[in-house]
């Protein structure tokens, strides 16, 4: 990515501690979101805890993807967790280190070589990780699965 580009993403306020994520591209969709219960917010909606740690995963994670296809990696398997504190400072809180654990599947040695360059060229570029405070950690599980015939 050589070039400038813009992100625009809109919240409108509904009600109490609850409000609706919009983007440019209406065809994204929407997505609902609460202050956390911790905070008097409410239960079982998303939190912009959530979608921070959510937006890190997912640009690690797509960074990944694309070094793959661009190696021709093809691996079996793959998830991936993000899991950090919030800590208190003072009157505010902000996120501890996040750790990051990804599992990935792949069918031989050579392709589990592909996968751990992969995700360092990820961790490396990952330019939500390069844009944050907090140390952002990740550990690599790579395994090599046996093909189901």
């Amino acid at each position: 990515m050589d070039e400038e580009h813009t992100c625009e993403v809109y919240v409108e306020w509904k009600k109490k501690k609850k409000g609706i994520i919009s983007f440019l591209d209406d065809k994204k969709g929407e997505i609902e979101f609460s202050v956390p219960p911790e905070f008097m917010g409410h239960q079982h909606i998303v939190t912009p805890e959530d979608l921070f740690l959510s937006s890190l995963l997912t640009c690690l994670d797509a960074y990944f993807f694309n070094m793959a296809a661009r190696t021709r990696l093809k691996f079996t398997s793959f998830r991936s967790c993000a899991k950090s504190k919030i800590v208190p400072i003072g009157p505010d809180y902000i996120f501890s280190k996040i750790d990051i654990n990804v599992y990935i599947g792949v069918k031989d040695e050579r392709d589990a070589h592909k996968a751990e360059r992969a995700m360092n060229i990820a961790e490396k570029g990952c330019y939500v990780a390069n844009s944050i405070k907090p140390k952002v950690k990740v550990k690599k599980h790579i395994k090599i699965e046996k093909k189901e015939d």
